[in-house]
């Protein structure tokens, strides 16, 4: 799962605790002036032989043009660690925070992720846009 967050502090502290359910303020808008955070939450990733993950995460950007504004390769999902717990919501090590800046134009962008599970060669392509509008400043 793809989100975006407006407020990735209060996530993150929230995340951090050991509840059953944890408040996501998830966003499709934001402003020049204001960062948005990319979260990928998962549930599985496959262990190799010495029982640990190895996913990653390519992060592609593009602006309402359609010509890309950033591009992150072999983001870390998760590496080097044992499974999540069957059923439990894991949270993407690497998460990305942007921020478009003044020269860049108003509009829909959108993010595109391509989660990679290398022990188990499979990948799942994740897809959300955000509007950048004016800023009231």
């Amino acid at each position: 799962m793809l989100l975006l967050s407006s407020k990735p502090k209060e996530f993150l502290k929230s995340w951090d605790k050991p509840v059953d359910a944890v408040p996501i303020h998830t966003t499709d808008e934001t402003t020049k002036d204001k960062p948005i955070t990319i979260f990928i939450l998962f549930l599985e990733s496959s262990a190799n032989a010495a029982g640990l993950c190895n996913s990653v995460v390519d992060y592609t950007i593009t602006k309402p043009d359609g010509n890309v504004y950033a591009r992150i390769k072999d983001a870390e999902l998760w590496k080097n660690k044992k499974p999540m717990q069957k059923g439990k919501l894991g949270l993407g090590v690497d998460y990305l925070e942007i921020k478009i800046e003044p020269k860049d134009p108003l509009g829909v962008y959108t993010v595109r992720a391509t989660v990679k599970d290398l022990n188990a060669n499979i990948t799942l392509d994740l897809k959300r846009t955000f509007m950048v509008l004016k800023s009231n400043k």
